[in-house]
């Protein structure tokens, strides 16, 4: 849970790793092995919690970050689509957000929330610019 903020910060590393050495030179080793075994606790429930969570992406204005491309491929901001029949389309919703889930390619599905009034403009735009793609809803009240 920590590791993305001592990942990033050079200052953080520095100051962990030298109060990492005062601990072993003030308690000898037995701070080694407690710290090995915060570390190995700490990387099971990050994995623990990066399989079982999804993180989804906020967006303003999803309508901006679709297009269709000249080859007629849909584009989702920098990503764009293997092929039409690769494209796997979910809208959700609840009573504050709309949920987009959409798979483009190989690398996996990307999730977008965005604000509950862009829902019906965004289903009209995908009955318009991909009629041929199969959208599943699952919106719900």
């Amino acid at each position: 849970m920590l590791w993305p903020y001592i990942k990033n910060s050079r200052t953080t590393q520095a100051l962990l790793s030298l109060g990492i050495l005062l601990l072993i030179f003030w308690q000898g080793y037995y701070v080694v092995l407690l710290l090995l075994i915060f570390a190995i606790v700490e990387g099971l429930t990050a994995f623990y919690f990066q399989r079982n969570t999804s993180e989804w992406t906020d967006i303003r204005d999803v309508q901006a970050l679709l297009s269709i491309d000249k080859d007629g491929k849909l584009r989702v901001g920098m990503e764009q689509a293997a092929s039409p029949e690769a494209v796997k389309i979910q809208l959700k919703c609840d009573k504050k957000y709309g949920y987009l889930q959409i798979t483009l390619n190989y690398h996996g599905p990307l999730f977008y929330r965005f604000p509950l009034e862009q829902l019906e403009p965004l289903q009209q735009w995908f009955s318009t610019e991909l009629p041929d793609v199969q959208v599943e809803y699952q919106l719900r009240n």
